[in-house]
């Protein structure tokens, strides 16, 4: 394996843990309009709208 394709191998986990971390920042916890789907809390807006 050359230092290319670790670079490369490298670059691309931390591209998809970006992603992963992105989606996971966006979790709804107690929001009134979400509900629980399995084993996760989600809302069903694209954005969280939490009462104030």
């Amino acid at each position: 394996m050359s230092l290319y394709d670790y670079l490369q191998r490298k670059k691309e986990e931390e591209r998809e843990a970006a992603l992963k971390a992105e989606k996971e920042a966006h979790k709804c916890n107690g929001c009134v309009w979400g509900s629980w789907a399995g084993n996760k809390y989600v809302c069903m807006f694209r954005s969280c709208i939490k009462k104030e």
